[in-house]
């Protein structure tokens, strides 16, 4: 069973939401820096990956 507060690994990040990300990042927020592009994800697109995912999607 999987536990609702915890963020998807990368291994199941379905690859809609990889490519989603990488096109935001590139296109709307190229100039921010990780922590940033993090709170914009949250904020502005209800997506909430932990730091490290992110990094290492970036």
């Amino acid at each position: 069973m999987k536990n609702r507060y915890f963020s998807p690994s990368n291994l199941e990040l379905i690859p809609e939401l990889k490519e989603k990300i990488l096109n935001l990042r590139r296109s709307l927020y190229y100039d921010l820096n990780i922590l940033h592009f993090k709170d914009k994800l949250e904020e502005e697109h209800n997506i909430n990956l932990t730091l490290p995912i992110l990094k290492s999607l970036t």
